[in-house]
């Protein structure tokens, strides 16, 4: 009885395959991404998962081409997307990612300064971090979710350095 793919099971595989990253892992979930790109599959679970795993691997492009498949964006598939060019040193195009989720006009602004927060502690460079909070606007400094998140920044800097 053959196992029909459905989203469950491509982020499955594709977590699967971003954890064991080596070259077989490689080599199937890019042929899954193959399969999901030839079928038009546009289901944002399966692409977020398979944007994760590209990103595993460094292959930033190829997320890319999956990233812009997605016809509404959610925070979380931003901030997974930025994560990604932040661990592969790709600080501009996160950036312009950021300023691209900004620009929609669905997210709240507390969800869009707490994403992009969360990526600058995990990566902690300070110029980056500065770039962000010169940005915040006024009315989202005392925001809870605001300085904690700029707490956990200053503390991931404070450890880097």
């Amino acid at each position: 009885m053959p196992i029909k793919p459905n989203a469950k099971i491509y982020s499955m595989v594709f977590k699967a395959c971003a954890k064991i990253d080596n070259e077989r892992g490689r080599n199937i979930g890019t042929q899954l991404v193959d399969i999901i790109i030839s079928e038009k599959i546009t289901n944002e679970i399966t692409l977020t998962s398979a944007i994760s795993m590209l990103i595993n691997f460094s292959d930033i492009n190829c997320a890319e081409q999956l990233f812009r498949l997605i016809q509404h964006k959610s925070v979380l598939i931003y901030t997974i997307m930025m994560s990604g060019y932040v661990r592969n040193d790709k600080l501009l195009r996160c950036k312009q990612c950021f300023q691209q989720m900004k620009q929609e006009s669905t997210f709240s602004k507390v969800d869009i300064y707490a994403s992009i927060l969360k990526i600058c502690a995990q990566r902690g460079t300070p110029s980056f971090y500065q770039s962000i909070t010169d940005e915040i606007p006024a009315d989202l400094c005392n925001n809870s979710q605001i300085l904690s998140a700029q707490i956990d920044v200053l503390v991931s800097i404070h450890h880097c350095n």
